[in-house]
Order: structure tokens, then sequence, then C-alpha cells
């Protein structure tokens, strides 16, 4: 019985110096193109993770005269907003002051348009909250920002 592992004529083959200078192809070019995609990715995903904002937010109305800028927001609403967080009013930033501590119904202080544009109900209650500087004479519809995180921010 032969003990030998491999065959004489893989041996041959392998030792023969005529084939010592051909292309030896490891992976083809699609497995290189879906290893750029996945790098592309990854490294797109770390930038999102420490650059980007994940933000919770409630929308109000925001109404400005010459005199004053009042951010009025629903009674369900009201209870995650604190003085010193950001309004948005378009590209424009301001900061919330203070507010009023009671309730108002929404028709006493809006009128039609106001509460179309706030997306209020007739009879709904609403809280009015002061910002720190005016805002373009009208009505506008905001967005408060609650919370702003990191996506890293959650593996920690």
């Amino acid at each position: 019985m032969d003990n030998r592992l491999f065959r004489k004529k893989n041996i041959d083959k392998m030792s023969s110096p005529e084939n010592l200078n051909t292309f030896l192809r490891v992976t083809n070019p699609s497995m290189w193109l879906a290893f750029a995609a996945i790098v592309v990715l990854l490294i797109g995903a770390t930038v999102w993770a420490f650059k980007g904002r994940i933000e919770s937010t409630v929308t109000g109305l925001v109404v400005s005269s010459d005199t004053e800028t009042t951010c009025y927001v629903s009674e369900k609403n009201v209870a995650a907003i604190k003085a010193g967080m950001t309004v948005r009013v378009g590209s424009e930033s301001y900061s919330i002051t203070g507010g009023s501590p009671d309730a108002i119904v929404s028709d006493l202080v809006l009128s039609d348009y106001g509460m179309q544009v706030g997306g209020f109900q007739s009879g709904e209650y609403v809280f009015a909250l002061t910002l720190d500087r005016p805002a373009e004479s009208g009505y506008h519809q905001c967005t408060i920002i609650i919370e702003s995180l990191r996506p890293i921010d959650f593996l920690g």
C-alpha cells in the first residue's frame, strides 16, 4: 500500500517552473467593489454617529408682532418644555425665556388662521411661551427641540 499524501501528478505540476510567472487571481473585481462599498458605508455611519443629531421635537405656533413674540404650545406637549430650549422658526433659532403657568383656550387668543397654522382644534387649551427676541411679524409654525442626542450616545 502506497502511503503518499499527495498524488505524483500534482507534485510534479507544483514543482514545474513553467507556471511560476502566471497571474494568480485571488479575488475578482466585483468582490473589491463590494468591499469598497462596505468601507464607504462604515465611514459614513461613523461620521454620522459622531456628527449627526437625533432630535425629539414638539410643534407649536409663533405669533409675532412689532412689540412681542409669543409661542403657543398644546397642553399635551407643555410638560416637556423648559426655559432655555431652542425654538426653530424656518431657518431662525430662538430660545424660550419663560411662559404662562395657566392654560388658555385657543379660541380666545388665536384667529382661525392662527389655529390652522398651529394645528390647534377649537376649544383646545394652549400655553403661551415667551421667546428671547422678536421674530418676523405674523403667524409661523415652529419646532421646539425637547432633546438632541448624538447617535453614538446610544451605545454608552
